[in-house]
């Protein structure tokens, strides 16, 4: 069986190489299947490092875990459509 930490790395540097090949296009902004991917691998090596007893490296995982899930949840917010209001303004002569 695949170690956890081996497939963590191996889904950030997938995530790595979507986030390069959509930059090299030219274009800056963060992808999200980047952001998904990365999520996911530093999960996996915050598995790894429970398991592994390595609080340390747990805890800064974890922290990276939770600024992902936030950009995550900046990148991808509740879409509301405008509210169009019409007032009729009656003018004093």
């Amino acid at each position: 069986m695949v170690e956890s930490a081996v497939l963590g790395f191996s889904i950030l540097t997938l995530g790595w190489i979507i986030q390069l090949i959509y930059s090299w296009n030219g274009k800056t902004e963060i992808k999200k299947r980047f952001l998904i991917l990365y999520g996911l691998g530093i999960a996996l090596l915050v598995i790894d490092s429970y398991i592994t007893e390595m609080m340390y490296t747990m805890t800064v995982n974890f922290i990276c875990l939770v600024v992902v899930m936030l950009l995550l949840i900046r990148l991808n917010p509740t879409k509301t459509k405008p509210v169009k209001v019409k007032a009729k303004i009656k003018r004093r002569r």
